[in-house]
Formats: C-alpha cells, sequence, structure tokens
C-alpha cells in the first residue's frame, strides 16, 4: 500500500516517518471497526476516537471514508498476490497450485468477512468511480496467475484447448465467490476440501456420465 503524499496549504509533502505511522493506525483501526460493525455503522468519528486523533487527522491521510475502503482493498489484494505467487512459485503440479490458490483466497476472505463483503462486494467494485481503475488493476494482476496456470495445463495436454482460458478462470472465482457468500455470512459448517474437489470434477473433468466402453 502507497502512502499518499499529505496536502497542507496546497502544497503536498512527502510523508513523515511519524505521519506513515499514523496512517497505518487509523487504517488498522478502520479495519477492526468496520470488521466489527460493517462499513454503514461505522463512521469516520468513530474511526477518530479508537485511533486517539482528531477527526480532522482521519481526512488528512484519507479524503473521505471512501478512501478508507479504497486502501483496504489495495492492502487486501497486495497480501493476497504476494501470497498466491509465493504458492506459483514452488515446485508443485499446477493442478496443486490451483488448489492452493483457492484455498488461500477463501481463507483470506473467510478470515474476516465483513471486510471480505466490501472487498468483493459494492464498495470495492461500484461505489468509487475514481478507484474503479485501480481496483480492476488489482484484479487483472491476480486473476492473470489462474491464466497462466490453465494456460501451461493445456500446452502439456492435461486440459483441452478449446475452452478459452478466461472462462475457466471466470468460472472458479466465480463458484468460490458464490461459495463464500452462501457459508461465510452464516458461519456454516463445511468441507472446503471437498468443495475444491467438486469444483475441480466440474470444471476440468466435466459432469456428464462417462461411457463404460
Amino acid at each position: 500500500m502507497e502512502n499518499k503524499a499529505t496536502t497542507i496549504n496546497g502544497r503536498k509533502r512527502k510523508p513523515t516517518e511519524r505521519s506513515q505511522k499514523t496512517q497505518h493506525l487509523i487504517l488498522n483501526v478502520a479495519k477492526q471497526l468496520i470488521s466489527q460493525h460493517g462499513f454503514e455503522n461505522t463512521t469516520a468519528k468513530d474511526i477518530a476516537q479508537a485511533a486517539g486523533v482528531a477527526e480532522g487527522t482521519v481526512f488528512l491521510h484519507f479524503d473521505n471514508k471512501q478512501g478508507i475502503v479504497n486502501n483496504i482493498v489495495t492492502d487486501f489484494y497486495e497480501r493476497l498476490q504476494k501470497s498466491s505467487e509465493a504458492i506459483v512459485a514452488q515446485q508443485l503440479d499446477p493442478f496443486q497450485k490451483m488448489r492452493a490458490l483457492i484455498k488461500n483466497q477463501l481463507k483470506m476472505m473467510e478470515a474476516d468477512w465483513q471486510l471480505g463483503r466490501i472487498i468483493f462486494g459494492r464498495h470495492g467494485r461500484y461505489v468509487d468511480n475514481e478507484f474503479a481503475d485501480e481496483f480492476y488493476r488489482l484484479n487483472r494482476n491476480y486473476a492473470r496467475l489462474y491464466i497462466e496456470l490453465i494456460d501451461n495445463l493445456k500446452e502439456n495436454g492435461r486440459i483441452r484447448t478449446t475452452t478459452p482460458s478466461p472462462l475457466i478462470r471466470d468460472t472458479l472465482l466465480g463458484s468460490m465467490e458464490h461459495f463464500a457468500i452462501s457459508n461465510f455470512p452464516h458461519k456454516r459448517t463445511y468441507d472446503l476440501e471437498n468443495f475444491i474437489d467438486q469444483l475441480f470434477d466440474l470444471v476440468f473433468f466435466g459432469c456428464s456420465q462417462r461411457s463404460s466402453g
């Protein structure tokens, strides 16, 4: 997450170490409050009080509450990207890497579903038009990891080449999001490994009856 320059009397100044710590404090407090109470029920005043700073200090570092959300989304994607790239770099079978990517994302989403709703819901995607380009850049960079693995499977004859890679990727990611929405808000008991097995069987091997001949 990049630290934005602080504007004082119309002049942009590079953040000092102290201002960076304050910005991180505000962001961490905002994550906790939004996680506990939701986006709509958390105000900038709440965040300022919990962080022990003036409300004006919050707006010095973030233009508005949506600006805080934008930083939360960016922080999530940066952590997701870093952990996912580490998975892809391992000496594993591409299918194993794919399974690990899916499990990693779902575990991160489950860890704090209130934030997950913001990141994968309307706050991350639709509310702030100025942030839309950045959101799609982050999402595109992450989704590219799936495309690379899918293309690798095609090149090695592991799956058929006639199905477009973006369609396979979107089916995987869409199924994961639906699984999260169906289970995480209600704290249902689920078998994650079984879900991944079923998803793989459907996406990569189909669900038609195989001929015994």
